[in-house]
């Protein structure tokens, strides 16, 4: 049985770590506390320290290594990079508009803005004809 920390260990010392769990990465013969907000790291030869390889939900890693937030209204940012919006990963009622989440208009819980702005769906009681949201008179 190893430490907590470690993954594995060596056979002779269970406080040697061979191998880490993912949010931690081995220094030496111990695992270390990955950044903040970094599901996966590795320790690296250069000043930036620790560095992430992978970000948890919501963060995406910076040119400095460590995760930063995406653009708001952003559920993933995994593959635009932070302070921006992966494709159809905008909060509801919000759609992508040059790399950000911009609200979509006349209660429209789903939009497109690639071309122009497109309504692809509607909030509840209302419904969706010609690229618009038409509140419901009755059995919406």
């Amino acid at each position: 049985m190893c430490n907590i920390n470690c993954l594995t260990c060596s056979s002779n010392n269970i406080n040697i770590c061979l191998t880490c769990p993912d949010s931690l990465y081995l220094n030496g013969t111990s695992c270390i506390s990955c950044p903040s907000f970094c599901k996966k790291c590795k320790t690296v030869a250069t000043n930036l320290g620790n560095a992430c390889i992978e970000c948890n939900i919501g963060f995406a890693i910076g040119s400095n290594g460590s995760c930063q937030a995406c653009a708001s209204y952003c559920n993933n940012c995994s593959l635009s990079g932070p302070s921006s919006c992966d494709y159809g990963y905008c909060f509801s009622g919000y759609g992508l508009s040059q790399g950000l989440c911009a609200a979509c208009l006349n209660d429209c819980s789903v939009c497109d803005f690639t071309n122009s702005l497109t309504c692809l769906g509607c909030s509840s009681g209302t419904y969706l004809s010609n690229n618009n949201c038409y509140l419901c008179s009755a059995n919406c």
